[in-house]
Parts: structure tokens; sequence; C-alpha cells
């Protein structure tokens, strides 16, 4: 090439001439955000998150650095907020961060997206800046962070609680439709009238559409007024204890089992009597929020 290619004035072509670009220098981490664009917080809650906030550093086209905070009200379930930019105008975002005064992973799961054409019914996402579980000890961030799948690592370990069911009847939990289930371990008891000869508890699982997975038999039967203490769990081995009116009996599940959203797990009780009463089953689960 001769000396006269070299020569002349070449057109930047990366946006708005901001200070930065005057002095031929791109903005630090920078991502390109238009009018058309929308910076989209999406969230999916298993539980009450507090002190929730998304910090943006935005780089306006004056060149003028803007500090935007969001502390929205999140609810139980699946949700979007927006990051307002000022003005609403071509602009960097120079940095994200997500943080929440939350200590217990996996409650709720949230990413930051900047979306083209958000709120309008064909929307596009042009790029995911940061995803992953905020809490007091993990702040997703971008530039830098790891963009997570909701279904990575720890999820949210808790206890639920059933219902009594009537007297007589078998129990049945559904699983909310927004996660994913490992389920750890139940426990129940049943109380046996006077009536009848013995009882034989069954756990069954089914999946989300009602396809039955796994049934685990009891280890061995109840006997008529006795309360008979159940307990399945991972890694126990199938076993069974009794003294005087008080029956113990453990069953193994089916390990690392994940179980889709909706899934279902019940008890069917052979032999069980109009009087029989079972309480409300407690279940220790770990627990991915999913959209």
């Amino acid at each position: 090439m001769g000396a006269a290619g070299l020569t002349g004035a070449v057109a930047y072509p990366y946006g708005p001439a901001v200070p930065f670009m005057v002095k031929g220098q791109l903005p630090p981490t920078a991502y390109y955000v238009s009018a058309d664009d929308t910076i989209v917080l999406g969230y999916q809650a298993l539980g009450a998150c507090p002190g929730f906030q998304v910090s943006a550093l935005i780089l306006t086209p004056d060149g003028q650095l803007k500090f935007e905070q969001v502390m929205p009200n999140l609810s139980v379930g699946v949700g979007f907020a927006q990051i307002p930019l000022i003005p609403p105008s071509e602009c960097y975002v120079l940095s994200v961060t997500m943080s929440s005064t939350l200590n217990t992973r996996g409650v709720m799961f949230a990413s930051v997206q900047v979306i083209r054409g958000f709120g309008t019914p064909n929307p596009v996402s042009r790029g995911l800046l940061c995803s992953g579980y905020p809490t007091t000890s993990e702040n997703p961030t971008y530039p830098g962070g790891t963009q997570r799948e909701s279904t990575y690592g720890l999820g949210w370990l808790q206890g639920l609680t059933g219902s009594v069911p009537a007297a007589g009847a078998d129990w049945t939990y559904t699983f909310g439709s927004k996660q994913i289930t490992r389920l750890k371990a139940i426990q129940a008891q049943l109380t046996t009238s006077a009536a009848g000869a013995t009882r034989f508890p069954s756990l069954k699982i089914a999946d989300g559409f009602g396809n039955f997975i796994a049934e685990i038999p009891p280890a061995t039967s109840i006997g008529a007024s006795i309360a008979g203490r159940v307990t399945w769990g991972e890694g126990l081995l199938s076993a069974a204890y009794s003294s005087g009116a008080t029956a113990v009996l453990m069953m193994p599940t089916p390990t690392d089992l994940k179980l889709s959203g909706a899934a279902i797990v019940q008890v069917s009780t052979q032999g069980i009597q109009a009087a029989d009463q079972w309480t409300a089953p407690v279940l220790y689960v770990e627990q991915w929020p999913i959209g």
C-alpha cells in the first residue's frame, strides 16, 4: 500500500462521540445500548428475597458517568424489572452488579439482559450481562462474572409441610410448577385404629405429567392400634422396629432423583381403615427455580 492509502480522516465505527471516543479510546468493558434497548432484570424466586438490588454504572453520550440503582419489590414466582437509563438514549453500560441481604443460596435466581423491543410481541435478547444467585456472599456481576444456569450448584434446602388428610385417607403432595425438586427425605405418622389387621404404606412418585416413575414398598406392615412413624429418604436401608404401641419404618428413595415442576409424591396404604389417621407429611427437599 502506498503512502496515499494511509492519509485522510477515518470514521470511528463505535457509536456516539463521547470524550473517550474523541481521544480515540474505548470506554473500559463497555456494552453499547441504544434507545431501542432496555436493560431488564429477570428473576425466578422460590421465597422472599430481602435487600435485593441491581446497580449499573452507565456512560451517557455526553461523557457523564451515571449510577443507577434498582431495588424492586420482588414477589415469589417469575417476574421482570427494568433498569432505567439516563438519558434514555445511546449509552454504554460499564458495569452491572446484583446483590442481596439474603444469606440462603438457591432461593432466587436472577439475570440481567439487554433486550430490544421489551414489552412488544417480539422482543429480542441482545446479550446476557450476568446471571446467578445473589446472596450476601455471591454477587453476579458484569463484566468479569460467570453466566450461570439456574440449576447449577447447590439448591435451596428447605422443609415443606403438606396437609393433614381426612381420616381413612392417604396424603398427596404436589410440588410447584416453577421448580426442580430433589427429594431428600419424607416423614409422616400413621396412627391406626383397633379395626382391621395390618396396613402396608407404599410411597409413589410421579413426574409433572402424572406418570409414576417410582414406587417404594414398605419395610414391614403396621398393625392395629399402633403409632407408626414412617420415614423415606436417600441412602436409607429398608428397616423396621416396633415396641409396644409404636412402630418405626424406614425405606429408601431413589438417590439424586430430580423431579420436574408439578411432580407428585403420595402414599398409598393397603388395608387402611376408616378411623386410621395420617399426620401431615414433612418433606425435606433441595429445589432450584426454573422459568
